[in-house]
């Protein structure tokens, strides 16, 4: 496998796509939240130059908290020893390479962007169970790309999905059993349509975000809240 991936003779699957390329096969890492936001902000704050804040550290310490379980969750980050853990280091190189093959796709087809829908389920109930993709606003920060969000209508229709015990009996799961009846909300839930491109390429997403408007006139205000500024 080696020597077809140094000749660009390796099999490729379908079972890797833009959705999943962050997790597919990925080294586990030590914490639900792979990326690590102290490397981030230490180097942040290491540009920025300020002669007092200059590490995540450096910044509890000088921060004011309103609560205990904020100034202790804070405290415990910037005590946490586990910054090289196995699975940081294979993540960040995932990003880079799916961000050129993203661009080299562009490139060669002539994109200037992408689109897709932020929300292909309707929102769940908190701590409910919920069936499909909530969101995908996870790809776009990992490939570190900009994108736009626009308002894209809105939804009345939804099937309750339900818990039900797993197939190994030891947690329950969301599902949506065969003959759910279709219900309608009484307070239509908005939706949104998503719209990314390649580094750099903000402008570019601002007239297309700004374009869509325009022709769609999506964007509205609830009833109880008021006309939108500008009487749109």
């Amino acid at each position: 496998m080696p020597t077809q991936l140094s000749r660009r003779e390796a099999p490729l699957t379908s079972k890797v796509n833009i959705t999943n390329f962050a997790t597919f096969g990925a080294t586990k890492c030590a914490t639900n939240l792979c990326s690590d936001n102290a490397f981030d902000i230490d180097r942040y704050l290491a540009e920025r130059g300020d002669t007092r804040i200059t590490s995540w550290a450096a910044w509890v310490a000088n921060a004011k908290f309103r609560e205990d379980q904020s100034r202790a969750g804070a405290e415990n980050w910037a005590h946490y020893a586990d910054h090289l853990a196995e699975g940081k280091g294979e993540r960040l190189a995932r990003s880079y390479v799916a961000r050129l093959a993203l661009q080299r796709v562009m490139y060669e087809n002539g994109i200037a962007a992408f689109v897709h829908a932020e929300n292909t389920v309707p929102t769940p109930k908190i701590q409910g169970p919920n069936v499909g993709t909530a969101s995908l606003d996870g790809i776009t920060p990992f490939f570190q790309i900009p994108r736009t969000v626009v308002p894209a209508g809105v939804t009345d229709v939804i099937y309750e999905p339900q818990y039900a015990l797993g197939a190994d009996k030891t947690d329950y799961v969301s599902v949506l059993p065969p003959g759910t009846p279709k219900t309608l909300l009484r307070h239509p839930m908005p939706i949104s349509m998503t719209f990314f491109a390649g580094q750099g390429d903000e402008p570019v997403l601002i007239q297309i975000g700004t374009a869509y408007e325009a022709a769609t006139h999506h964007r509205f205000a609830p009833p109880d809240f008021g006309p939108v500024g500008g009487g749109s």
